[in-house]
């Protein structure tokens, strides 16, 4: 999984039984096919900060992101992009139960760079709970101790800063914590 807490042509794919009607003005997941696509790629690309921050490097390769595909998988997470009617313009990924601990976590939510700014972060979220199960106590996510703006967005949205982990071999990570009921 990526930054713990951002081939087919999905355009053309069969839509799944995952793929929602539009909710918050338009915004709509369908799931991501398990092979990466251009689009994946794109938006996972278009962030070098972001990349940096987490990864070391300005863009991912396929291969990266295919392996950072896979090991979200063996954890039981489920992948979406996120889109503003036809359009992709994000990716949102999430575990139910992270085998770990047995919260809830959100794996990613990437905004493609030209889109960050315009609310789509916290439309994505708002549509993410709507898919909550009620029993949904509390999700936690992490957030790469050098990526700023990851951290500001959270806090703003109501999540607390719980602990630092370990991330990788060389970073770090904060923990976050929003609880939906106690």
């Amino acid at each position: 999984m990526t930054d713990l807490s951002h081939k087919t042509d999905p355009e053309h794919s069969k839509q799944s039984d995952d793929e929602h009607k539009p909710h918050h003005h338009g915004l709509s997941l369908a799931e991501i096919p398990e092979v990466v696509t251009e689009k994946e790629l794109s938006i996972l690309n278009s962030d070098a900060f972001y990349n940096q921050s987490v990864y070391d490097t300005d863009s991912l390769t396929v291969e990266e992101i295919q392996k950072d595909k896979q090991e979200g998988q063996e954890c039981g997470a489920k992948r979406y992009f996120l889109k503003d009617g036809k359009e992709a313009i994000g990716i949102l990924e999430y575990l139910q139960d992270y085998p770990s601990d047995g919260y809830m976590w959100i794996g990613l939510l990437q905004i493609r760079k030209e889109d960050q700014g315009k609310g789509y972060g916290l439309r994505a979220l708002e549509l993410f709970y709507e898919r909550l199960e009620k029993k949904t106590v509390a999700i936690q996510l992490g957030v790469v101790t050098g990526n700023e703006p990851g951290h500001r967005f959270w806090r703003k949205n109501g999540f607390v800063y719980l602990r630092t982990v370990p991330y990788g071999e060389k970073k770090e990570a904060a923990v976050y914590e929003k609880r939906l009921s106690d």
